[in-house]
């Protein structure tokens, strides 16, 4: 077991830790430096980053509402973080557990004081945290240790919600997503052009891009109790 750098909260190693993988989402998502505002206009920015953020919450919500109960986000870019606290909301009114995967333990260096705050209290009430950097045998390497946490993440669930354009599989939401198609996991993405299109519709009214994205439908199967 390991202390978190920011807020001294327990960590394990991956390899220390069994999941019930057939009930766990996991989630990867590309970085707010990937979020373009719609139309290319610099007032749209917030909006669309709404935007993004609603269509993270609705896919793990229809995701887990078929009967998962837990869900591993990767804690490192700033929309990560969004569905945890997506997920520590949830648990108020729907069993949840969050299990956040960092690739190291000093993976929050560098954020700013808002996004640190955010990473504590999601630290903070997490129902599990692990590392994956202590089973990675090129612990210097930061790239191997994103890829080790990415399968970390993809091993221990049976479905894969990611924010991403299908394009860039290069990308560390790419790998994770490539890896989830290899090992046949049911993957549900969205990328910018299925934002766009929803704002296209709803315009730029945070109420309206709710309910325009409310109406997409998600084939997810029932779990078996």
């Amino acid at each position: 077991m390991f202390y978190s750098c920011d807020s001294k909260c327990a960590v394990y190693s991956a390899s220390e830790v069994i999941i019930n993988s057939s009930t766990a989402v996991c989630v990867s998502s590309l970085g707010k430096e990937y979020i373009y505002p719609y139309m290319g206009i610099p007032e749209n920015k917030d909006i669309t980053m709404k935007a993004v953020k609603l269509m993270l919450g609705h896919y793990i919500s229809r995701v887990m509402n078929a009967g998962y109960t837990a869900l591993i986000s990767g804690i490192t870019e700033e929309t990560e973080l969004w569905t945890a606290e997506y997920i520590l909301k949830r648990k108020r009114y729907k069993p949840s557990k969050l299990i956040g995967v960092m690739p190291f333990l000093r993976h929050s260096e560098g954020m700013n004081s808002e996004v640190s705050a955010s990473l504590r209290n999601i630290e903070l009430h997490a129902d599990l945290l692990i590392t994956s950097e202590f089973i990675c045998p090129t612990a210097g390497d930061t790239d191997a240790l994103y890829r080790v946490r990415n399968c970390c993440m993809v091993d221990n669930s049976a479905v894969t919600i990611a924010f991403f354009d299908g394009k860039n599989y290069t990308s560390r939401t790419g790998q994770a997503v490539r890896y989830a198609e290899q090992r046949n996991k049911q993957v549900y993405m969205f990328g910018m052009n299925d934002v766009y299109t929803i704002m296209e519709r709803a315009g730029m009214d945070e109420y309206a891009i709710r309910d325009e994205i409310g109406n997409i439908k998600l084939k997810v199967p029932e779990l078996m109790k």
